[in-house]
């Protein structure tokens, strides 16, 4: 089974292009927090991800470098030959991407989100139980 599945920030300017047939193409890595970082070690690996068709189109429309994103694909190898010398590449191809954060607005990116709780009634249809009552 070949199945990826991240949430990363996009650390490079999206490449968008085509294919020799026509279809979009679109080019990018991101930067995955490492669980574990040892002092002296990098604390993220970074990852090349394409991504074609309207997936590649939805990227280039929605996803600019530094934002998150979450993304389900496959890890492929790829090499190639050029002037005499192998080269070798392995990449994400995503299949399906998302919105990993939530969106900032200008205005309030200093503030905190405001939140309306409403004041709870005492005993608002509730009423206190002892542990010897519970039925678990």
């Amino acid at each position: 089974m070949n199945n990826f599945t991240a949430i990363g920030r996009i650390s490079k300017d999206l490449i968008v292009g085509k294919t020799a047939n026509g279809m979009s193409v679109c080019r990018f890595s991101i930067a995955i927090n490492r669980k574990f970082a040892k002092e002296g070690q990098p604390t993220a690996d970074f990852f090349n991800i394409v991504t074609f068709s309207k997936t590649a189109e939805f990227c280039d429309k929605y996803f600019r470098k530094g934002m998150q994103i979450g993304l389900v694909g496959s890890v492929q190898n790829n090499n190639w030959e050029k002037d005499g010398t192998k080269h070798y590449d392995t990449a994400i191809f995503a299949d399906s991407v998302y919105f990993a954060e939530g969106k900032k607005s200008e205005e309030n990116q200093s503030e905190p989100a405001k939140v309306f709780v409403k004041p709870v009634e005492q005993n608002e249809g509730f009423y206190p139980i002892g542990d010897d009552e519970l039925p678990f």
